[in-house]
């Protein structure tokens, strides 16, 4: 729009020099005025409360929105009550897929063959396995082959706590202390050196000073020990060290406490965890006939046992590959990425992502321990301690429940540990005492004379028999 005498004032202010004429448009796409002049161009933009429509442009949608639905309830009454209906199910059967889903525990809690009277590793048979996993069936479990020895080499930092385990055997074998008790497990006897997974800990000092207290003459105990453990170990990752390197010494007893983490972490049936303990029991047997086998009943746990996604242990196997491929580029392969050892709680399920777990273990853990139990009363060397006791409480309603002061979910306290140690010791005393009792007579000393020698001889042949051992 051309501007006209009457717009003298604002032609001035356009241009005071020039008398041209200046104009004046307002383009709608942008709400913006700009006034022209033959040489030059300025543009005038409103506050964005003048500028913008958008509120009055989406009020109009919704409206519009809201009319049309109101149009197809009043239109197609059926159709919507339908539709709604649909999506009320959907909502519905979402919401029961993606909670947690429990098992029984004493459903979980079964064991169908017995294997007590097992006398050799050739005695086991995979074969008669009822199910894998605790939760029923074969899947959703990371259950390894109890019979077998697997090592976690690819676990960054787990042959490092091997070669740590051997040291201190080395160091054992060095001095001339005879070593009492060798106690060989997971995380919770590798707390006893003060260190998960190979790492010292300062929260794990006062552990360390009670088996020093306890398991060591010099710090004033009765018996020589040796802790060799690995956090998150499971039976077959014992059995794999056993047979690579931690059996090399001979002490009189040997300790055995695993299984938590093949229940926990593995999600193993009971059958599958009993025989794994009983592997390692026969492994013992196998190379050290004369020494003395305690197995320690698994300890109570408040932790569950979750199922596993079969896609969540190929992006887990996968995110453990990269970091390993990550760590040898950084030339840090030997670099610990995490503890295997440090369970936590799992997290609930997200939407369409069911967790389904058996969230009381106490009935598995007692079933096992029986069998533990059943098979050492058959073995003469074998012996079952039950510690269940120790870290047990009843609650004002008169049920036992786990004393949190004593175990924390999964490892044992400072408390905890040292009331432990205390009911080894005595225990230790009963059966090494029994040991030196049953040891063999002294050689008869006689005299020179030959017939006298011979009936000596003839003697002593008469309390041992054809293998050398004691009637």
């Amino acid at each position: 729009m051309t501007l006209n005498g009457d717009d003298a004032d604002l032609d001035d202010l356009i241009d005071p020099s020039d008398g041209n004429v200046g104009t004046r448009k307002l383009l709608s796409s942008s709400n913006t005025l700009e006034i022209e002049s033959p040489e030059d161009t300025y543009s005038f933009s409103p506050p964005p409360y003048y500028a913008s429509s958008t509120p009055t442009f989406l009020g109009g949608r919704v409206a519009a929105l809201c009319a049309l639905v109101a149009f197809i309830v009043s239109s197609r009454p059926c159709a919507t009550l339908g539709c709604m209906s649909l999506a009320l199910v959907f909502f519905i059967v979402a919401t029961v897929l993606s909670v947690q889903h429990e098992i029984s525990p004493l459903i979980a809690a079964q064991i169908e063959t017995d294997y007590s009277s097992i006398n050799s590793q050739y005695d086991f048979s995979l074969g008669k396995i009822d199910h894998w996993c605790i939760f029923g069936g074969d899947e959703g479990c990371e259950c390894n082959d109890p019979l077998d020895p697997i090592s976690k080499a690819e676990i960054p930092g787990w042959l490092k706590t091997h070669k740590m385990n051997m040291g201190l055997i080395d160091k054992a074998l060095k001095t001339d202390t005879e070593v009492d008790v060798a106690f060989v497990g997971d995380s919770i006897t590798e707390e006893w050196n003060g260190r998960l997974f190979g790492r010292d800990d300062e929260n794990l000092k006062g552990i360390s000073n009670v088996f020093n207290e306890y398991f060591t003459k010099e710090g004033g105990g009765s018996y020589e020990g040796v802790a060799l453990g690995i956090a998150g170990d499971q039976a077959p990752h014992l059995l794999w060290r056993l047979k690579h390197g931690e059996m090399t010494f001979n002490p009189k007893v040997w300790w055995i406490l695993i299984g938590i983490n093949d229940l926990v972490s593995g999600g193993c049936s009971p059958e599958v965890v009993l025989l794994g303990i009983l592997r390692i029991v026969e492994e013992i047997q196998y190379n050290k006939p004369d020494a003395t086998i305690v197995i320690n009943g698994i300890l109570p746990t408040a932790f569950p046992a979750v199922k596993v996604d079969k896609n969540k242990m190929k992006a887990n196997a996968k995110m453990l590959k990269d970091k390993m491929k990550k760590n040898k580029k950084a030339g840090t392969e030997d670099q610990d990425m995490e503890s295997p050892g440090e369970e936590t709680p799992p997290k609930k399920g997200k939407f369409l992502q069911p967790i389904t777990e058996v969230k009381d273990l106490g009935p598995t853990i007692k079933i096992i321990n029986k069998q533990l139990k059943k098979f050492s009363d058959k073995h003469d060397n074998v012996q079952y301690f039950d510690a269940e006791d120790i870290f047990m409480t009843v609650n004002e309603k008169g049920k036992p429940v786990i004393d949190m002061e004593l175990l924390n979910g999964l490892h044992p306290t400072k408390k905890g540990h040292a009331l432990w140690a205390k009911k080894i010791v005595k225990k230790l005393g009963d059966w090494l005492v029994v040991e030196d009792n049953n040891s063999p007579p002294e050689p008869l000393v006689v005299e020179s004379n030959s017939s006298q020698s011979f009936n000596a001889m003839a003697t002593l042949g008469e309390m041992v028999d054809d293998d050398g051992d004691e009637e």
